[in-house]
């Protein structure tokens, strides 16, 4: 399929050609192209792949009030070859919310946006499979059924967990890291939204999954304890707290904390 010869963040001129590729640029693409070899490697680990898995949670869906197809749009957001139906859709979803896209293209925000989604979908499967089917999982994030509707508002939790045992339920912040930084740098920054959220008993569990190294990492209110936050350059001088990147865990090991069992 022929490239398309100029592609910006505000038009996209397409002469001859049905799609609208190589929207990322350079090093970000790069940067891009890593994030989706990870997740894809870590959907085998798990005895399926990208394709199956993105086919098996949206099946025939389509986005509400169009004939937008989910499984399609995620596909060609995740490979960068959007067809001009596509962009014009993801482009009217995002028209008013260019201030979260930071530095971004609209196609690499809702990229993360739709990596995020599958992270937390394959959290719930894995906890689900682990448990043998013993513990009630459901996604509670305000864009809970990937309708791109709700990215500007800040969920609290993006699942919650019950044990079939004992009934204990935990809500949980499911926080992926795409790009080995946390193993780079020894530890996980944390916005003050989720602090704030633990102080307030609206959170139990901060789980981080390192999509590069397959690594589990669950954080506690205990953890954050102490800790203070600072300015963070990388993330636009956003006030963030580093908490030490807490030793990695196997999804057994981290049912143990979501049930009181014991």
């Amino acid at each position: 399929m022929a490239k398309s010869s100029q592609c910006s963040n505000n038009a996209c001129f397409i002469p001859n050609d049905k799609s609208c590729c190589n929207i990322f640029r350079s090093n970000t693409g790069e940067a891009y192209g890593n994030k989706l070899d990870y997740i894809s490697e870590l959907l085998v680990k798990t005895g399926t792949n990208l394709h199956d898995f993105i086919h098996g949670v949206f099946s025939d869906d389509v986005f509400v009030g169009s004939n937008i197809s989910k499984s399609n749009f995620v596909l060609q957001v995740l490979h960068d070859n959007l067809s001009i139906e596509n962009w014009r859709f993801l482009r009217m979803k995002l028209r008013q919310l260019a201030y979260l896209t930071d530095r971004r293209h609209p196609e690499e925000y809702v990229f993360d946006v739709i990596l995020g989604w599958l992270t937390e979908i394959l959290v719930c499967n894995e906890i689900l499979k682990a448990s043998n089917n013993n513990f009630y999982v459901r996604r509670v994030g305000v864009d809970q059924d990937m309708e791109l509707l709700s990215m500007n508002i800040r969920a609290v939790a993006d699942i919650q967990t019950k044990c079939k045992t004992c009934n204990a339920t935990k809500l949980i912040d499911i926080f992926a890291d795409q790009r080995g930084t946390w193993k780079k740098n020894g530890k996980m920054d944390l916005k003050k939204g989720k602090i704030n959220h633990f102080n307030s008993n609206k959170l139990d569990f901060v789980l981080g999954l390192d999509l590069s190294s397959a690594s589990w990492h669950l954080v506690t209110r205990k953890m954050t304890t102490g800790l203070t936050f600072s300015s963070n350059a990388a993330m636009g001088g956003t006030q963030t707290m580093g908490v030490p990147l807490p030793k990695p865990m196997v999804i057994e090991e981290i049912l143990d904390h979501l049930c009181d069992c014991a």
